[in-house]
């Protein structure tokens, strides 16, 4: 793994998650939700080419489970995307990326600040603001 990822890996093992690289070691019953981070924003199209990515693709297919993609290239996924939560103002997505969500990273103002942009933030007391249509009855 890139260093990068391997201390982010690190962190997370210590939620006590399990960690799974490969794809026969994916859960075969039935899930309630897809959490996928699994496409870089420049290495998208040769990561497709991987076969971890297409084993990881085929089970999500196959699970049949909502997907929530974190953060992911702005091109059409490699299976369907219900949910995509961004950590900033987002690229143009396509359709297939569902409905979008900023998330409130927590930057603090002073950060802003020092690179002299005047900041307010839209988020109030949420830590998420929808950033599509919603049906309101």
């Amino acid at each position: 793994y890139p260093h990068v990822l391997e201390t982010e890996l690190r962190l997370y093992r210590l939620t006590g998650g399990k960690v799974v690289t490969r794809g026969k070691d994916l859960p075969k019953g039935s899930v309630d939700l897809i959490v996928t981070a699994m496409e870089d924003q420049e290495m998208w199209s040769q990561e497709r080419c991987q076969p971890w990515h297409r084993s990881a693709t085929a089970w999500a297919e196959a699970c049949r489970a909502p997907v929530l993609a974190i953060d992911p290239p702005p091109h059409a996924p490699a299976f369907e995307v219900k949910m995509t939560l961004v950590g900033g103002l987002p690229l143009h997505h396509p359709p297939e990326a569902g409905k979008m969500y900023l998330a409130n990273l927590g930057i603090p103002k002073n950060i802003y600040k020092e690179v002299g942009i005047k900041f307010s933030s839209p988020f109030g007391a949420k830590f998420v603001i929808p950033l599509h249509k919603s049906c309101t009855t």
